[in-house]
């Protein structure tokens, strides 16, 4: 197993507080491993698991403080997990709901989306199938807007 030195550890934990500027340290084993402050017991029992059931924290850790701490996370170009996963999501509701010619379960399935462009995307559709129903049912008689327009026609 490689052993980190401290300034390879502190590059580490350069990284991890980019993500977590509210940090104030973090504790880095010689593995490399990083820790939150407050994870003391979960970095102990790393360390026990790695070298032995009686091995102490300190001879086989560094504490890391953060210089930036407070400091607003970096913006980066690349697109976070979060949003991958929304576009990905996005991307299935609006193939599945291509398929769907069910207003109601349309709506029923519009509950349980999380994400704004997924229900943008139901919403599309179900506007769709209105427009298809009113080209479909125009002129056929017996339908809602034949009846309708019987009605504001004058009997001759």
């Amino acid at each position: 197993m490689k052993t980190f030195s401290k300034e390879e550890l502190t590059k580490q934990a350069a990284e991890v507080f980019k993500f977590n500027p509210e940090a104030k340290r973090v504790i880095a084993t010689t593995d490399g491993q990083i820790f939150l402050e407050g994870k003391e017991n979960a970095a102990q029992n790393h360390i026990r698991s790695i070298h032995g059931g009686t091995a102490e924290l300190k001879k086989h850790s560094f504490i890391i403080e953060n210089e930036n701490e407070g400091a607003a996370p970096e913006e980066t170009s690349e697109k976070t997990i979060q949003e991958q996963w929304a576009e990905k999501t996005v991307a299935e509701v609006k193939e599945l709901v291509e398929i769907i010619n069910d207003q109601d379960e349309l709506i029923k399935i519009k509950e349980w989306v999380g994400t704004k462009g997924g229900k943008a995307a139901i919403d599309n559709r179900i506007e769709a199938l209105k427009a298809e129903n009113s080209d479909e049912t125009e002129g056929v008689e017996g339908s809602e807007e034949s009846k309708a327009r019987k009605e504001e026609t004058p009997a001759e």
